[in-house]
């Protein structure tokens, strides 16, 4: 799935001249001392200019109202026209997300167009987006439901709409397709710092992000991350070459129960990426959004063979459902 005048000081010489005569050159160099130690008074008493706050310097880019009627971004899709992710291809570590406590507007750029409603919950998954962006008054954060795109959000600093809509129940995408039934996880949150919206009311929530996880689709290996440094590595399934695990930063959006043996048992990870090529799934499965799921099978592990998902063995699964909450960011990279 995130977080500019200076005084003067004058120091006076003295210059001592070598005088033909030593009664006229003490006179002169003790009337040079004299002016000297005058001038150097009175640039003293100058006063200096008071220093300009840095807030005065920075223009803040002021946020249009947001149409009612715009689109709500959901589990089944976000609208286009956002820009792309420039760093899509990094694995930098992202350590805030944004949560929301309203429905909020998200914008194509600072003081650009609002495109869509980020709501506060998506298919019953409390909603956190990695920040990937700061501009004065702005944040720019990784979108659900749409691969490789960011959107802005205002700040305290500019205007802000809101509203409220709950969400549908979540589904897994993939092979055999998880349950309906969604829950949150990951851990307790902490240090969470409030922005407020140009109304007063809170808008959403700063959250730190501790862990990384970074899918290398090459070597068929997922690696978590916590404060940068590793936690676990496994050899992974990952998409086929028709239906490819989606390239690009996205972010754990929640989990989801699971139904069928081949899962052991486990939640899956529902991630903010969606299948890339749609049409090249099975149409039960076109709706669903990439996850990270267990797989009984160890044959599948260090081989592309699923329909775009990640498949762990189940002692990893484990591991990341203990402790991989939502808005963790997901590195996909070749």
């Amino acid at each position: 799935m995130p977080r500019f005048p200076s005084s003067r000081r004058v120091v006076a010489g003295w210059v001592f001249v070598l005088a033909l005569t030593a009664g006229a050159g003490v006179a002169r160099a003790a009337e040079g001392e004299r002016e000297g130690l005058i001038a150097a008074k009175r640039i003293a008493a100058v006063p200096s200019p008071a220093p300009t706050p840095a807030s005065a310097l920075v223009r803040v880019a002021r946020a249009r109202p947001a149409p009612a009627d715009l689109p709500v971004i959901d589990y089944w899709g976000a609208p286009g026209g956002f820009p792309r992710d420039g760093a899509s291809g990094s694995v930098a570590a992202l350590g805030e997300g944004l949560r929301p406590l309203r429905r909020l507007a998200v914008y194509d750029a600072p003081g650009g167009r609002p495109r869509a409603f980020l709501p506060r919950r998506i298919s019953g998954l409390e909603v956190t987006v990695p920040i990937v962006q700061r501009r004065p008054g702005w944040v720019a954060v990784l979108l659900p439901s749409l691969n490789r795109r960011l959107g802005w959000i205002p700040g305290p600093q500019a205007t802000s709409g809101g509203g409220g809509r709950p969400g549908e129940k979540a589904r897994s995408g993939g092979e055999g397709r998880p349950g309906d039934e969604a829950r949150s996880g990951g851990e307790a949150r902490s240090g969470e710092e409030t922005r407020s919206g140009e109304d007063g009311r809170p808008g959403w929530v700063v959250r730190p992000l501790r862990d990384q996880l970074v899918v290398h689709r090459r070597e068929r290996r997922l690696v978590w991350l916590r404060d940068g440094r590793p936690e676990g590595e496994w050899t992974a399934g990952i998409g086929a070459p028709r239906t490819a695990t989606p390239l690009g930063r996205t972010f754990v959006m929640g989990r989801t129960i699971t139904r069928g043996d081949v899962y052991a048992g486990l939640d899956a990870l529902v991630l903010g990426a969606v299948p890339d090529d749609r049409e090249a799934l099975a149409p039960g499965l076109r709706d669903g959004h990439t996850g990270i799921h267990a797989w009984r099978d160890r044959s599948a592990f260090g081989r592309g063979v699923s329909n775009g998902c990640v498949r762990l063995p189940a002692d990893a699964q484990r591991a990341l459902l203990r402790h991989i909450g939502p808005g963790t960011p997901v590195h996909i990279v070749e």
